[in-house]
């Protein structure tokens, strides 16, 4: 038995290098290697591009929250902060080659890990530095975040998902696992805060 196809989006001219889905908002994003990003709806419906100040073309990373925030790291070490109705909130530049991205399930929170070997947890809203993890001694190549499955009562923001783990990929091989990531995390600048 063959599949058809939900849609067929459309709308880049390049290879897409990025896509994040947002079932809760019935959105799918995509980036492609010599930019825009673009969001489509589900049924495959061209709804919004995302247009990156002038030096923030090629999209590496994506991902979008059930908030309705869009973040974007692009090739040149910028990070973009978009509404899913395109308007620009915030830009950031780093100096790591980032290489793993995620968001908190509430949305609130950006972990971004790359080859300095240290996650950095940002504020959405204006990509702010919150808290830095202790460094490894190799890079970070991916980047998972789980959430505790097993409590019945619906978890509305952040500050109560206490049960939290981070897992980080290393080019040299491991795996690390950090549990749980705490909400003193998020509310306590690290020493050397950007």
């Amino acid at each position: 038995e063959t599949t058809t196809p939900r849609a067929i989006l459309t709308g880049h001219d390049y290879e897409i290098t990025c896509a994040a889905v947002c079932a809760e908002l019935g959105l799918v994003l995509s980036g492609s290697q010599e930019g825009p990003c673009l969001i489509h709806s589900m049924n495959g419906d061209l709804l919004r591009t995302l247009e990156g100040p002038e030096n923030c073309l090629k999209p590496k990373l994506i991902q979008a929250s059930r908030e309705g925030h869009c973040v974007i790291f692009y090739e040149n070490g910028c990070f973009c902060t978009f509404s899913v109705n395109g308007k620009l909130q915030a830009t950031m530049e780093t100096d790591d080659h980032i290489r793993a991205i995620q968001l908190s399930r509430d949305g609130q929170y950006l972990l971004t890990g790359g080859d300095n070997g240290v996650v950095i947890v940002r504020q959405v809203s204006d990509l702010r530095q919150l808290f830095a993890y202790p460094g490894c001694d190799a890079g970070i190549r991916a980047m998972a975040l789980s959430f505790d499955q097993r409590s019945q009562e619906p978890q509305a923001s952040y500050k109560e998902e206490e049960a939290m783990l981070l897992l980080t990929g290393h080019y040299k091989g491991t795996t690390i696992a950090v549990s749980p990531v705490r909400r003193e995390h998020l509310e306590c600048p690290s020493i050397g805060e950007s």
